[in-house]
């Protein structure tokens, strides 16, 4: 196989981006694929891209080894004060526990719909609420998420605000269709276990 020719999952790892960022390169015309779906290095337009990038990105981040958490709490001490770093941490706190608690109260709903004491709707309210729920708290985290990919493409200077909109609107549907497959899996395993 030619080592031009990747896939985009190489692309991506290659560039150290999400899946999201090759689609909107894809999108916005920046890089193009073959017909096959795959990316030619050699391609000019995505030479382009890539030597453009190459001077304008680090290519080596320094902050890959350092833990999230300790990235993001050096980042809210540069930027946050005291009382905004708090509503922060608590919020992504309070995310994550939603998060733990999920599987609970899926399994209450269980537990009731057994006893008798919720009927067949309040069961599906109560389900797809809570993945909704999740959703929620997903939508609150991701900004948090995609850092870097955001960081990336400011650095690139090429097209900045319409990539970055394009970025949080390809991640915002991504966690949408994660909360209504988790809605389906959760009916489905729901009706599949109670019988």
């Amino acid at each position: 196989m030619n080592n031009s020719i990747i896939s985009k999952s190489e692309l991506a790892k290659m560039l150290e981006v999400g899946a999201p960022r090759i689609s909107n390169l894809l999108n916005g015309g920046y890089i193009v694929e073959n017909k096959d779906g795959k990316i030619n290095l050699n391609h000019p337009l995505n030479k382009k891209y890539l030597k453009n990038r190459e001077t304008n990105v680090v290519k080596h981040n320094p902050y890959k080894d350092i833990p999230k958490e300790t990235l993001m709490a050096s980042a809210d001490e540069e930027i946050l004060n005291t009382e905004d770093k708090a509503k922060v941490e608590l919020a992504l706190l309070n995310a994550r526990l939603e998060n733990q608690l999920k599987d609970n109260a899926l399994l209450d709903i269980k537990i009731a719909a057994l006893k008798k004491e919720l009927v067949e709707t309040e069961i599906m309210n109560k389900v797809i609420m809570s993945s909704f729920d999740f959703l929620f708290k997903e939508l609150v985290e991701m900004p948090f998420n995609i850092v870097k990919e955001v960081v990336d493409i400011v650095k690139t200077g090429v097209d900045v605000e319409n990539a970055v909109i394009e970025l949080m609107t390809t991640a915002v549907n991504e966690k949408i269709n994660e909360a209504i497959k988790g809605s389906e899996k959760a009916v489905n395993k729901f009706y599949g276990e109670t019988g």
